[in-house]
């Protein structure tokens, strides 16, 4: 099963914790980042909600998300402190992303055995050796799943075992901890009832309890069995069937007990913590293509399309459009979802590494030259062409005006012109005021061109592209 190794010192920990250390005397406290902060846990400012820890290194208390415990500790404090769950425990996995016949992608949870005859085998719950065409291939990363989601509970129950050896009352709770979270229900009621076999064990009340705890989940072993099941299918984001599941379980089950009924609640908070994550992230992704791809592209694709129209619908519509569109796609794979619910998505994303906007050789219209560089005409010794003769009379160009500017710009550089323009005004991203300038491709960050004259005159003008600018500019926004 490849447990992570921090999961297997942990547990390591657990049995030396529970052996020596007096509950009043320092704890380390593991967290899934890697730290490890050692302190005490105050127990009389710690609820369901936080754990709060005194850091003896930061010389301050800490209050910590108990998701951001590592899942063993998690355990083991929860434990201690009578909270009665025990959390969850993951393992390592592969996530492949797959093409299919349709060309849509689906991400496979696996373990990735071996690559062989244009084939990748990965073990996933339902086949031990699948085979994937290498060529549909699409990616692959390394992910964190639920036991469960690629072992039967016999086969995880198994490896605790091996890897822990049981022998005495302590080993025997931990494995029954372990066994509970991943959901093997029969072999956690092993665990506890050997742990509480032991009369002079400090936690037999505890493991009589979990040992009772499991008798009464192995006797709602259905419903438990469809909780599993529904813990799965949020993995795999099918939040239609788990929600009508959740809303109907009730009719389905109307006996269950109270263990079980913890399972279900555990399971709705999942079920609302996946989902806001899942489209949360989703949206980050997604509104900007939709605006870029498609509805800027759509709009300015046209060679007639007007510059003032363009303006007029990104301060006006464009936000709108772009959040009816992103509601529409979503829906796609919850039909419950809500234009509010989209608008807090988007406000709760992740903001990621800054990102460049670029104005480009269109700046000059929305930041135009505050000081206008000097042009003219001077006396210089005339040139002579090769042949003897004066020096050509050149027709001087010229800055052209907004509207021919944009009757020959590319489309791609008309879809990033109106982008940079968007994100700066729209007030939907974090921007930075400070711009990012890069010198003129055509002058060089002069603001001018020089051009010698056959009357022997030298003739300096603005640069046609930044018109005295100098600069492009960027807007940073995330």
């Amino acid at each position: 099963m490849r447990l992570r190794r921090k999961l297997l010192s942990a547990l390591a920990a657990l049995v030396v914790a529970t052996c020596v250390v007096p509950a009043a005397s320092a704890d380390v406290v593991r967290l899934r980042s890697g730290e490890a902060i050692k302190g005490r846990v105050l127990k009389d400012r710690t609820s369901e909600d936080v754990l709060v820890v005194e850091d003896y290194l930061a010389g301050a208390s800490r209050e910590l998300s108990w998701d951001a415990v590592d899942p063993a500790d998690r355990a083991r404090i929860r434990t201690d402190l009578g909270f009665g769950d025990v959390g969850e425990v993951t393992i390592p996995c592969d996530l492949v992303s797959f093409r299919l016949d349709n060309g849509s992608v689906v991400v496979i949870k696996c373990v990735i055995l071996k690559e062989e005859g244009g084939a990748l085998i990965v073990r996933t719950l339902a086949d031990k050796g699948m085979r994937l065409a290498s060529n549909r291939v699409v990616a692959r990363a390394k992910g964190e799943c639920e036991p469960q989601e690629l072992y039967t509970a016999t086969e995880i129950a198994e490896k605790y075992k091996e890897e822990l050896q049981p022998s005495d009352a302590r080993s025997w709770f931990n494995f029954a901890q372990l066994c509970e979270a991943a959901g093997s229900f029969q072999a956690a009621k092993e665990g506890y009832e050997n742990a509480a076999s032991d009369e002079a064990y400090p936690k037999r009340k505890q493991a009589q309890d979990g040992a009772t705890r499991m008798e009464s989940i192995l006797r709602d072993q259905e419903a438990v069995n469809e909780i599993i099941q529904l813990k799965q299918a949020v993995g795999a984001a099918q939040w239609k069937r788990v929600r009508e599941a959740i809303d109907g379980f009730a009719a389905k089950h109307p006996t269950i007990g109270d263990a079980a009924k913890k399972k279900l609640e555990d399971l709705k908070t999942l079920f609302a913590k996946r989902r806001t994550a899942h489209f949360t992230a989703k949206v980050a992704d997604r509104l900007e293509k939709i605006l870029r791809e498609d509805l800027i592209k759509k709009r300015v694709a046209p060679k007639d399309a007007a510059y003032n129209d363009v303006q007029a619908w990104i301060r006006r519509e464009a936000v709108t459009e772009a959040f009816e569109k992103l509601v529409t796609e979503l829906q796609k794979s919850d039909p419950a979802i809500t234009a509010e619910e989209v608008k807090t998505f988007w406000e709760g994303r992740e903001k990621r590494s800054w990102r460049n906007a670029k104005y480009a050789s269109g700046t000059r219209f929305i930041y135009p030259p505050k000081v206008t560089p000097k042009t003219g005409t001077k006396q210089v010794q005339p040139q002579r062409n090769q042949g003897g003769g004066p020096a050509p009379v050149l027709k001087l160009p010229e800055p052209p005006s907004r509207d021919d500017w944009w009757k020959d710009l590319p489309i791609d550089e008309r879809v990033a012109f109106w982008w940079a323009v968007f994100v700066e005004k729209s007030g939907l991203f974090e921007v930075d005021p400070k711009q990012v300038k890069a010198a003129c491709a055509k002058c060089e960050g002069e603001g001018v061109k020089t051009y010698m004259l056959s009357n022997g005159m030298q003739a300096t003008t603005l640069c046609e592209r930044c018109a005295g600018a100098r600069y492009d500019i960027s807007v940073r926004y995330r």
